[in-house]
């Protein structure tokens, strides 16, 4: 019998389950959400999802936690149904802050971003107990996403790494992008190089993919890249500290 499932909250992540979730889905979606206009709107765009509040959780659901960091762990609290399993999909908030079974699944995947597909977003998943992992693969399979069981310890220094290679590049790209306004230079004329940089990252390492100046120990260019940012100097100073980091680790 499929359980009943229970979405709380009314943002992005929110809306991603739920299109996913009434694809195929037999059971019964329950909604909780504190943002009625939110509500609202998926109770329009949804047929059959019901409007309900913590104290009308159904027995033994699925209570998906599709809520900020911060507040994850008191929407937790106000959690009281029986054994009810309880989801959260931060990269980042211990398992600990829930109770009784319960998981984390975590796509990682900027939700700032378009979501176009769970099949091409890799699911990561830690679990209370073995007893929960069947039920998870299961979610992970309604989802459509490959799904791998790592511990709190990978989970954390992967959401350290995400940081790294998605929201340090994006603030490059926003230096970049400011320049570009201050400047009277066209921004998407680098679209190009940094969608094939990134796809390239599919077949290739890092290390083979790195060109410029720092790899080639070109100091002539250098010199003239941090001229130009003379004016600029958060620019000036990060350029130098990439280059001297490029040139160690080529």
């Amino acid at each position: 019998m499929q359980p009943d499932l229970v979405i709380i909250g009314s943002g992005k992540l929110a809306l991603a389950l739920l299109k996913q979730l009434t694809k195929d889905l037999s059971g019964r979606i329950y909604l909780v959400a504190r943002n009625s206009e939110s509500a609202n709107r998926f109770l329009n765009q949804f047929p059959g999802l019901l409007r309900i509040n913590y104290s009308e959780l159904p027995n033994h659901s699925i209570c998906f936690l599709a809520v900020s960091d911060h507040a994850i762990e008191s929407c937790a609290q106000q959690i009281v149904a029986k054994e009810c399993v309880l989801i959260h999909f931060s990269g980042a908030t211990s398992i600990q802050v829930l109770h009784g079974n319960s998981a984390v699944l975590w796509p990682i995947h900027s939700f700032g971003n378009p979501m176009e597909n769970w099949g091409e977003i890799p699911l990561v998943a830690e679990v209370s107990s073995d007893s929960v992992k069947p039920l998870i693969e299961k979610v992970a399979s309604d989802l459509g996403s490959n799904l791998v069981f790592i511990s709190a310890q990978q989970r954390e220094k992967m959401h350290m790494l995400a940081v790294f290679a998605n929201n340090f590049s994006n603030h490059l790209f926003k230096l970049a992008y400011d320049y570009c306004l201050r400047n009277n230079l066209d921004f998407n004329l680098l679209i190009h190089l940094i969608i094939s940089g990134t796809r390239a990252l599919e077949t290739n390492s890092p290390i083979h993919l790195q060109t410029g100046p720092a790899v080639r120990n070109d100091e002539v260019t250098i010199a003239k890249h941090v001229e130009l940012l003379k004016h600029e100097t958060e620019m000036q100073y990060i350029y130098r500290l990439f280059s001297d980091s490029i040139k160690k680790n080529a």
